[in-house]
């Protein structure tokens, strides 16, 4: 596995293995991985000749100063984790690198920078949108791997890929969980025992909402009743609840069984921000 901390080096390794006919997956990452993560890498791993992971916290997509200085960071753990699971190249830019001096160019992500993620996070997805595309034009994988947690940035990102005609296919990777159903998160590291006993009701109000859904209550009142269920739960303070159509995020007034529905949440536990979602899949 090779290391690499510039745009230069890890375009020549790739050139090299592209001309020797190699199918490059990337992996993009804020680094403090998990099982979420490698679950991402051993996928890309088993599809492609070459797995590349990128590891940058990235400073754009953060709309809070404490928030950016307190993402858990330990970068030699990463490496050494990385080192038998698949991949073949780390690329660990510095800020500098990703973003030189005298920057003037921001992504307007429409209607997305202004819901739900969008809303609570003035700028976040503009700064998704930015080091995505940066990534995605330095590495120039065949595959990228996402997993649906995020799933806000995932639909992001397909539009960004469609919008601005990448040559590259996303491939969508479900969401990785804990015992108690708590979605796996770089933040959840910031939570102690307790704490992850708490937020694990994140996930929980989200299968309330779903089985009030399907059984055929009505949205609003499935929505009414479940945010009772999170107020009731001390220590989780829930900033958002949402009902959406899972390929656009555009809020629905009506369940239908054969169209693919998102319920997304957000909210804090103790000082940390957590998110989850959880999908309602069409009638096959």
């Amino acid at each position: 596995m090779k290391v690499f901390d510039s745009i230069g080096s890890v375009r020549s390794f790739l050139n090299d293995k592209r001309r020797q006919g190699s199918q490059i997956g990337l992996v993009p990452t804020m680094g403090s991985l998990h099982k979420g993560h490698f679950n991402l890498i051993k996928l890309a791993a088993k599809n492609n000749n070459i797995v590349v992971v990128s590891i940058f916290v990235n400073p754009t997509q953060f709309n809070k100063k404490e928030d950016l200085q307190n993402y858990p960071r330990d970068l030699d753990k990463d490496i050494k984790a990385l080192e038998n699971i698949g991949c073949q190249a780390v690329f660990v830019p510095s800020e500098r690198e990703m973003y030189p001096s005298n920057r003037t160019l921001t992504f307007e992500v429409g209607y997305i920078g202004k819901i739900m993620e969008g809303k609570f996070r003035p700028g976040h997805f503009a700064g998704v949108a930015l080091i995505v595309t940066k990534l995605f034009n330095v590495i120039a994988p065949n595959y990228a791997y996402f997993g649906q947690k995020d799933l806000q940035q995932l639909v992001l990102i397909k539009n960004l890929v469609r919008e601005l005609n990448f040559d590259l296919e996303i491939v969508e990777v479900p969401t990785v969980r804990e015992a108690s159903g708590l979605a796996m998160s770089s933040r959840n590291q910031r939570l102690n025992g307790q704490e992850k006993n708490l937020a694990a009701n994140i996930y929980k109000g989200l299968q309330i909402l779903k089985n009030k859904i399907v059984s055929g209550i009505g949205l609003e009142t499935s929505i009414s009743e479940t945010k009772e269920f999170y107020k009731n739960v001390e220590g989780f303070d829930l900033e958002y609840l949402e009902i959406v159509r899972k390929s656009d995020l555009l809020p629905i007034s009506k369940f239908n069984s054969d169209i693919e529905t998102a319920l997304c949440v957000a909210g804090y536990v103790a000082d940390v921000r957590l998110l989850d979602n959880l999908c309602i899949n069409p009638k096959v």
